[in-house]
Formats: structure tokens, C-alpha cells, sequence
């Protein structure tokens, strides 16, 4: 059901709708209540398509929003870190863990951009005498 969803939120053709936004959050809901009572693979199988996800709308997602998709890759990596070893090495598992990892680079990665761009904007207004 979780991957249905989020695939339906992924070929959505409008990213910034609510209906996107809905979208994610029951699956979201959906992966974070499987996480919680699975002791298999598959929860993390079906939450590593959030990066598509990221990957899709990142560039036309509020500030808010980006982090409505970073803050459940940190915690869905931090559930990782505490299984058991074995399902930590399960391919599926590791799968997400880097998709997770990837998702954060690159919330971090866009952030720096801005700061860099929003340096170069202040410092172009003040160079150019603008009050």
C-alpha cells in the first residue's frame, strides 16, 4: 500500500499540490507504523522510493517541506543503525540505508547552495549601493 502511494505521489504531474503533500504523509504514516512492528526487510524496501520522491520535487519544495522528507530519511536511518546485524546486511536494507544517506547530502548539499547564493545576492545589493 505504502509504495502504491508514494508511486501515485511521484508521477503526480503538479509537485507543489496538496494533494502531493497528502500523499506523502499517509505513506509516510504507513512505512513509520511498518518500521515500527516489522522485523523484515520489506518496510525498507518499499521507503527506499522517497528518494525518487526527494529527487523529483526537491527543486519546487518549500523549505518546510524538504524537511517533511529529510527529517523521516534521518529517522528511517536511524532505525537501521539498531537492527540486528543480519537484517542490517540484507540487500534491500542497504538499498534504503543509502538512498537515506543520499537524501541527506543532498538537503544539505541544496541548503549551502542557498546560503552561497543568498551571500552573493547581499553582497552584490550592498556592493551596488542598494539599501
Amino acid at each position: 500500500m505504502f509504495a502504491n502511494r508514494l508511486a501515485s505521489a511521484v508521477g503526480l504531474p503538479t509537485p507543489a499540490s496538496l494533494q502531493d503533500a497528502h500523499l506523502f504523509r499517509d505513506a509516510r504514516k504507513i512505512i513509520f507504523e511498518q518500521i515500527q512492528t516489522e522485523r523484515l526487510y520489506y518496510p525498507y524496501r518499499v521507503a527506499t522510493p522517497i528518494g525518487e520522491f526527494y529527487d523529483t520535487f526537491a527543486g519546487v519544495l518549500a523549505d518546510s517541506a524538504r524537511d517533511e522528507i529529510l527529517n523521516p530519511a534521518r529517522y528511517i536511518e536511524r532505525r537501521i543503525g539498531g537492527l540486528p546485524l543480519q537484517l542490517q546486511q540484507q540487500r534491500y536494507v542497504i538499498q534504503c540505508l543509502a538512498t537515506m544517506a543520499r537524501i541527506r547530502s543532498l538537503a544539505r548539499l541544496a541548503l549551502l547552495v542557498e546560503c552561497q547564493l543568498t551571500n552573493h545576492a547581499l553582497r552584490f545589493i550592498l556592493g551596488s549601493g542598494f539599501t
